[in-house]
């Protein structure tokens, strides 16, 4: 039940901001803080997306809606395993300078990023 309702609540908020109310009952029902939850959340996502279960959109969407929704908190604190996710699927967002266009920046940053973070 607990990776059900980690899992439903990251789809939850590929779409659509991350509802506080929601994000507060995750919290409860995962007995966790809200620091845990987001790293428990991006790592769902991150190796989600390894596996082929979270296409890239989707993920960097999810991550997007979390990040702006801890922005939004008072006096909040960046987990930094949730904003080494976060900057994974934000460099794979662009061509960086010097990149050639015919690699994808998921492919030559998010990917390997992913492995990585994965793998520490």
């Amino acid at each position: 039940m607990k990776n059900d309702s980690l899992e439903q609540f990251a789809r939850s908020v590929i779409d659509e901001a991350v509802p506080s109310a929601a994000f507060e009952q995750l919290c409860v029902l995962r007995s966790a803080g809200t620091l845990e939850i987001l790293d428990q959340i991006a790592n769902h996502i991150a190796y989600g997306y390894s596996r082929g279960n979270w296409s890239f959109e989707d993920a960097d969407a999810a991550i997007n809606h979390l990040w702006a929704f801890l922005c939004s908190q008072k006096d909040f604190e960046i987990p930094p395993y949730f904003y080494s996710v976060y900057e994974a699927f934000d460099a794979g967002e662009y061509y960086h300078a010097g990149d050639r266009r015919d690699i994808s920046p998921e492919d030559r940053y998010t990917k390997p990023l992913i492995e990585k973070i994965l793998g520490s």
